[in-house]
């Protein structure tokens, strides 16, 4: 499952702007529970564990993230706001 989930996103550094402060791993944990996913999405993850899973990529402010294949946005909705 890891394998495909690194297949679809390529990290590209660039000087994006961060949201706020927060490190990503807080950015992620607050868009987890966003009111901007899906209940269907949402139900997701308690078998996905979205926080662990993108927290063990290493992104980190300052970088720009490309999600490949978004296969219906369930990343979508964690990354877009966490990485505006």
């Amino acid at each position: 499952m890891k394998s495909i989930i690194v297949s679809l996103l390529a990290i590209v550094f660039s000087t994006t702007a961060f949201a706020g402060n927060a490190t990503f791993a807080q950015q992620v944990a607050l868009r987890v529970q966003g009111d901007q996913r899906s209940d269907s999405n949402k139900t997701r993850d308690q078998s996905r564990h979205p926080a662990h899973t993108l927290a063990s990529f290493g992104i980190k402010a300052g970088d720009t993230v490309m999600e490949i294949w978004p296969c219906g946005g369930w990343y979508t909705e964690i990354l877009a706001p966490a990485m505006r």
